[in-house]
């Protein structure tokens, strides 16, 4: 497998910050890899300036359908089904999938190449290897319900009792044929797809050397909109832009048995106190700051259910 069989689609939506971050660590990481940029409509007239700029060094593709719109996520998965469609006509092996508020952080080799192909020939029943770093969020259920598979080079959920998407993540790398052979197409949602490919008795990777992650604390979006609660909440619990240091080694090392956990490895400067990172903004923020912002987000959650 070489650079040629994996194109990076970067996934993008008014946030000209983010997303000139996300190629800038693709540039440094990935230097030899195919990049086109979808993007969801943007309004932010410096995001539409900043794509209009670029389209002459990458592709990039519009939006036109938002018939699978989902209010957190915008036309996400219409998006993701339009790749797919495109990649398979296109005769592409492999894509990975990467959103604005990302970035990859230490350099994708040939060794990271030959593991996806190693990965999807020992797991027949998988079209996606996630490579992402976990989150220490999640890590009361990760080190339980997580086993290495036959390649000894990543991990696999088989236990449904895990409640975290471990089955679908709308990140990372898939298998374009793998896809359509054993998927079809997407639900609206990400727990939707999760608990179809969990039924379905379908396994996602999920990478032991992973190469990429969301920036921690992100603004972001709500139905399109930033509503002027949401400004305040994300005000207060401290979101914004914190881009985060490439790594010079991969973490961990194929002996390492630590679980590659995003807060173990990587350093986010200047994002302040907290007990965990947050990569959805909105009131999850302030509960990942701990303290009295996680009391204020607890109550808000319960006035909103």
């Amino acid at each position: 497998m070489d650079q040629t069989t994996l194109t990076i689609y970067v996934f993008s939506y008014n946030r000209v910050q983010f997303l000139y971050n996300c190629l800038r660590s693709i540039e440094y990481c990935a230097p030899d890899f195919r990049i086109v940029i979808i993007d969801d409509n943007s309004t932010d007239a410096a995001t539409i300036n900043y794509l209009q700029t670029i389209s002459t060094k990458y592709e990039v593709i519009y939006s036109s359908v938002i018939d699978n719109y989902e209010p957190k996520v915008g036309g996400l998965y219409n998006n993701m089904e339009m790749v797919f469609r495109l990649a398979y006509e296109n005769n592409q092996k492999y894509v990975l999938f990467i959103q604005d508020d990302m970035q990859i952080v230490r350099s994708i080799d040939r060794e990271d190449l030959q593991s996806i192909d190693h990965f999807f020939s020992e797991n027949e029943n998988s079209f996606q290897l996630n490579s992402c770093f976990m989150k220490l969020k999640d890590q009361k259920e990760d080190p339980y319900y997580l086993q290495l598979d036959e390649s000894a080079e990543s991990y696999i959920c088989t236990d449904s009792r895990h409640t975290k998407p471990r089955w679908f993540l709308a990140t990372g790398v898939f298998n374009v044929n793998r896809y359509h052979a054993l998927y079809g197409a997407l639900e609206r949602t990400e727990s939707e797809n999760n608990y179809k490919c969990r039924e379905r008795g379908l396994v996602m990777g999920i990478a032991k050397q992973p190469f990429m992650m969301w920036l921690p604390f992100p603004r972001s979006y709500r139905k399109r909109k930033r509503s002027l609660l949401h400004n305040l909440i994300e005000y207060i619990g401290g979101t914004g832009f914190y881009p985060i240091e490439y790594l010079n080694n991969k973490f961990p090392s194929k002996t390492d048995n630590r679980m590659p956990v995003a807060e173990a490895y990587l350093t986010a400067p200047n994002i302040g106190r907290c007990l965990h990172w947050s990569t959805e903004g909105g009131v999850p923020s302030l509960l990942a700051r701990g303290g009295w912002r996680m009391y204020l987000g607890r109550l808000i959650r319960y006035i909103k259910q």
